[in-house]
């Protein structure tokens, strides 16, 4: 039975045996060479790690890290604005996931906010 192969799989292993000498081949998997992100590339992206030192040490209010949050399904999506130095958060609801929405959705949200704002930090969906 299948059950029977995968304990005595399981059983040699743990006695120092091989698994893959059980197994119909018995070469070990080959590496896949040309890997690539395939989410696409952002034009003008500024890395997280190059934002100002001033915002790195999170001793002052006003600065904000972005971010969006996908439903299940891709159905609905949120976009949280987190203050750096505080807890503080700010969510807003979209209507789609594109640039122009969120962009709507964060000026909006942030507007009772504006005199407080300095920098806004994204992710960059990395």
């Amino acid at each position: 039975s299948h059950e029977w192969i995968y304990q005595s799989i399981h059983a040699d292993k743990h006695s120092g045996g091989d698994p893959r000498r059980s197994l119909r081949c018995r070469k070990e998997r080959g590496k896949r060479y040309g890997s690539y992100d395939r989410r696409g590339i952002i034009p003008e992206r500024v890395s997280m790690d190059e934002r100002p030192a001033i915002v790195n040490a999170k001793r002052r209010f006003g600065d904000r890290e972005g971010d969006t949050v996908s439903g299940k399904g891709h159905r609905g999506a949120l976009v949280t604005l987190v203050e750096r130095k505080s807890p503080y958060t700010v969510i807003g609801s979209l209507e789609h996931e594109k640039a122009d929405a969120v962009r709507k959705t964060v000026t909006e949200a942030l507007m009772p906010y504006k005199e407080r704002v300095r920098t806004i930090t994204y992710d960059n969906g990395r």
